[in-house]
């Protein structure tokens, strides 16, 4: 059972997300794989990071050496998210500079 301080934490963090994304109405997604949404926020910071959600869970992970800065998921999904950014590692980063590159 998780500690109700690990879920306050949590909520605080989700409660981040919603209204960044209320504000910025634009989250380019990376990739929707298996109820898993890849994704980093308009107005992102480096290092460069994908943030990861799947129902009410999250996590994030730098791109560069795969760290996890973050995590709210179960451990079999944080090990399933770890993958798919690994396999798409290239393809996230040029997304990630052509979006920022941009602006």
């Amino acid at each position: 059972m998780k500690s109700l301080k690990n879920e306050d934490k949590k909520s605080k963090c989700f409660d981040k997300i919603r209204t960044t994304q209320q504000k910025d109405r634009y989250l380019p997604t990376l990739l929707d794989k298996n109820g898993f949404k890849f994704f980093f926020y308009a107005n992102e910071h480096e290092p460069k990071h994908i943030h990861v959600m799947k129902n009410d869970d999250f996590a994030k992970i730098e791109l560069d050496n795969l760290k996890v800065v973050q995590n709210y998921l179960k451990p079999k999904d944080l090990k399933f998210a770890l993958e798919v950014v690994k396999e798409h590692k290239q393809e996230f980063e040029r997304i990630w500079n052509e979006w920022f590159d941009k602006r």
